[in-house]
């Protein structure tokens, strides 16, 4: 049996600001499978057209990462297999979303002339 599963994770805890490269979103596996079956294959889906597949007995980074160039949400899927033929996957519906930066404040003040 496979469990596939994985978490997206935003490097330094914050995307850039307007103006700045797009935003890198890594992800990180943490499929599992009981033994004997283990993973050796690793297929990614990541929403925005890119794909990424890891082939047997070549499995992927710790982290792979992903960048997002246009305001959206993104559903993310992993297929995973196994040694014995199982595969199964995961899809996370509208997972990623990005979105363009929004200024918002108010200023509170007094005037204070001395002298006038």
């Amino acid at each position: 049996d496979v469990n596939p599963d994985f978490i997206a994770q935003i490097p330094y805890g914050c995307l850039p600001q307007s103006g700045s490269p797009a935003p890198v979103i890594l992800f990180q596996d943490l499929s599992t499978a009981q033994n004997p079956a283990f993973i050796n294959s690793w297929d990614w889906n990541f929403g925005n057209g890119v794909q990424s597949f890891s082939l047997p007995g070549n499995p992927p980074p710790a982290f792979v990462a992903r960048t997002y160039n246009a305001t959206g949400f993104y559903d993310v899927s992993l297929t995973v297999g196994t040694n014995l033929g199982c595969r199964r996957t995961i899809t996370k519906s509208q997972y990623i979303e990005i979105n363009q930066p929004n200024a918002d404040f108010n200023l509170d003040y007094n005037l204070y002339c001395p002298n006038l």
